[in-house]
């Protein structure tokens, strides 16, 4: 029995709070999952987890487990990837098949065109493709569920200094109101304004929230002082939300180019703020990955700038 894999998905399922959001998470089915558990809790004579109406809650003994677990797959980790390098430093090791998790936003502008230009190139090497909040992807790379990532982000913490984090370009955003808020005399609006204007926020998109939150601390203010109509997971319900004119929101001008050329929503300057908004993106993996063809081949494309070969954005 494999227990370093079991302990993978037993962590995966203690953070993730239920069978569905870890299966959706490793590509496994719910069966497969109770399975890896079932075997540790008759390994370890004791039960794990809980049911609750909030999903399953660690056990004493389950929290115990955990806590070792994290620590048995940190120090597996590190040793393969120790020996990896040590072993093989000048050959690039073969694999068929790489696994990437992106979040909402960056999924839905870029990877179909950096999956085709990997394609093209690479047609043997499978691409699996996934998207995830950020907290998740991290933890799927940290435990290798996943070669790569791309977040709109970075976190310094102790589990993260275990990964590399390269910037591979910076998106510029807009604050992107219905076509009727607009003024007729400038196209700029005050912070103050904008705290009255009905907010449709998109979920879990966290580097576009951070980067807001820091503009925020300029004016002294929090998200608390705006008026949150609608929170999306899907950044297209933001789009479409604009468009009917049910409120505002920051999105990349990238993914409201057509909307901005066709005049069905506009782009306001922030009075008195003229510094473009931008959140850098990242590629995160764990350092020996890079030893890898089809991965290393992967960080290459998406470094060579291809997503910077876009159409110019209306003023």
């Amino acid at each position: 029995m494999d227990y370093l894999f079991a302990y993978r998905i037993f962590v995966i399922v203690a953070e993730a709070g239920n069978m569905t959001s870890a299966g959706n998470t490793i590509f496994l089915t719910q069966p497969a999952i109770s399975m890896q558990i079932k075997t540790l809790e008759e390994f370890h004579g004791s039960k794990l987890f809980t049911r609750h109406h909030t999903g399953l809650v660690l056990t004493d003994e389950g929290n115990k487990v955990y806590e070792y677990a994290k620590k048995i797959l940190l120090n597996f980790d590190e040793l393969a990837d120790e020996l990896r390098m040590s072993l093989r430093p000048d050959h690039l090791i073969e694999q068929k098949e790489i696994k990437v998790g992106s979040c909402v936003l960056i999924n839905e502008l870029y990877m179909d065109r950096i999956v085709h230009s990997y394609m093209k190139s690479h047609p043997e090497i499978h691409i699996s493709c996934k998207m995830m909040d950020y907290e998740n992807i991290i933890k799927s790379v940290l435990i290798g569920s996943l070669d790569i990532g791309l977040v709109g982000k970075k976190n310094n913490t102790i589990e993260t200094n275990n990964l590399e984090f390269d910037q591979f370009m910076k998106e510029e955003l807009g604050i992107i109101l219905p076509r009727d808020y607009r003024n007729a005399d400038k196209n700029e609006v005050s912070i103050e304004s904008l705290a009255e204007m009905n907010l449709v926020a998109l979920q879990n998109e966290c580097g576009i929230t951070c980067l807001f939150n820091q503009l925020l601390n300029r004016y002294h203010m929090s998200i608390n002082n705006f008026k949150i109509r609608a929170a999306f997971c899907s950044p297209s319900s933001v789009k479409n939300a604009i468009v009917r004119g049910f409120g505002w929101s920051i999105l990349p001008l990238n993914y409201v180019r057509n909307e901005l050329n066709q005049q069905i929503v506009w782009k306001a300057e922030l009075k008195g703020y003229r510094t473009p908004l931008k959140r850098p993106l990242f590629l995160v993996y764990k350092k020996a990955k890079a030893d890898i063809f089809a991965v290393k081949f992967f960080l290459q494309l998406v470094k060579t700038g291809i997503l910077h070969e876009t159409e110019p954005v209306p003023p």
